[in-house]
């Protein structure tokens, strides 16, 4: 920096020494070192660098900073430079100016840089073609066209390098987009076996699991969930095929399954989002076999972490017997409802309710005797939502019953009420 001078042969020395260091800096991946190099080289002078490799390595230098934009910057300056078609460097630069594109999802113009890359290299087994290959793939996948992101991943596969246990899985995922899932299975099966020891192996499982839930092949997809359980049981997506189990045996109606499988999440995977998935269709499974209880049962043997309050109690207790009432399950909901008001009544939340709708659950199936004592607990408890329909109720069993007396009173009871 101390040297001022105008001599041309002195500032190409100083930008040529500013330039390997530069590269030395890159090469001990110190990158704001070798930008700081590079940027001083460039501005030895106001002319054209006499170096265009420069804005090259700058252009890398940026690009392993995580500065992709000027990286691009650089590039594009690179290459826009007639001299560099004869630099070493010159087919690369379309390699990483690509990258720099795919990053900033453009990936038409990502799509253009990677193919001129691969039209120009030579080196048909090399990684940094495979992988160009694969992202080639990549971004006709993400502009959705699938056929051609279909070749070129399929090229990969056909390589049988590094890279194509992903390719084969995009495949089988452009498959399941196009609604061909077993299509999507085939290939995913074929990873498996080609590809053991992938780090897609276990996902792959799971998709296929996913795929025979798709076209309701439950046995097969609990045989699969199964499978990566027992191969990859710590993976993160043996959690999502255990509480898949479940769901699949649901869908069979296999109720005591689904269950077994749900309780087995809960247990393995506490304090996971599956678990408390899997809490929930406990609970709704408890509740559509009419078993509030049994679901507050089974909580509170799990200990003070997932203890039920009172309060929760019972609203699901009273919400069961409803739930079996609106269903029209009428001698079932009596006893629900009974069993909720002998246990929870008069503190619970639902005793006026639940005493309207016993009391008319008798009155359908016609068993007035008992239809009578609910609604007359009703006409006793003023102010409640119910008092009209209960005297009104209580004066026409009474009638029927010739108690002309009782009705009368009902009657004048009722009439008192809505004046």
């Amino acid at each position: 920096n101390k040297l001022k001078t105008s001599n041309a042969q002195v500032i190409a020395a100083k930008e040529n020494i500013l330039f390997h260091l530069g590269v030395q800096q890159f090469d001990k991946k110190n990158y704001p070192g070798a930008i700081a190099n590079l940027t001083e080289a460039l501005a030895v002078t106001s002319r054209r660098p006499s170096l265009v490799q420069i804005y090259f390595w700058r252009g890398e230098s940026y690009y392993r900073a995580g500065e992709y934009a000027k990286a691009e910057s650089d590039f594009n300056t690179y290459q826009d430079d007639p001299r560099s078609s004869r630099d070493a460097n010159f087919h690369l630069s379309y390699y990483d100016l690509a990258y720099c594109k795919f990053i900033s999802r453009d990936y038409k113009q990502s799509l253009l840089a990677f193919m001129r890359f691969a039209g120009g290299e030579h080196e048909a087994m090399s990684p940094t073609y495979i992988d160009a290959l694969i992202r080639i793939g990549d971004c006709y996948y993400m502009t959705r066209d699938f056929i051609n992101a279909h070749k070129y991943y399929a090229q990969v596969v056909a390589k049988g390098k590094a890279g194509s246990d992903y390719a084969e899985y995009q495949i089988a995922f452009i498959y399941g987009l196009q609604k061909n899932y077993r299509g999507k299975i085939t290939e995913l099966n074929k990873l498996i076996e080609n590809f053991p020891t992938s780090n897609y192996a276990a996902n792959a499982y799971y998709e296929i699991g996913r795929s025979y839930i798709i076209i309701e092949q439950y046995d097969k997809a609990i045989e699969t969930y199964n499978a990566l359980i027992k191969k990859y049981p710590n993976s993160e997506f043996t959690r999502k095929a255990a509480l898949e189990i479940g769901l699949a045996y649901s869908n069979t109606s296999n109720k005591k399954e689904a269950l077994t499988a749900y309780k087995q999440v809960v247990n393995s995977y506490p304090g996971s989002s599956e678990a408390k998935v899997a809490m929930e269709n406990i609970e709704n499974l408890y509740v559509d076999q009419s078993d509030a209880e049994g679901y507050v049962s089974y909580r509170r043997s799990l200990g003070k972490s997932t203890d039920i309050t009172s309060v929760m109690e019972d609203s699901l207790v009273y919400t069961t017997a409803e739930k079996v009432y609106l269903n029209g399950k009428l001698p079932e909901a009596a006893t629900l409802f009974s069993n909720y008001l002998s246990k929870y009544c008069p503190q619970g939340n639902y005793c006026i309710k639940a005493t309207y709708y016993l009391a008319d659950s008798y009155m359908q199936q016609q068993k007035t005797d008992e239809a009578l004592s609910n609604y007359k607990k009703l006409t006793e408890i003023q102010g409640n939502p119910y008092m009209e329909q209960a005297l009104a109720q209580c004066a026409s069993i009474t009638y029927d019953k010739k108690d002309y007396a009782a009705s009368l009173n009902y009657f004048k009871t009722m009439e008192a009420t809505t004046s």
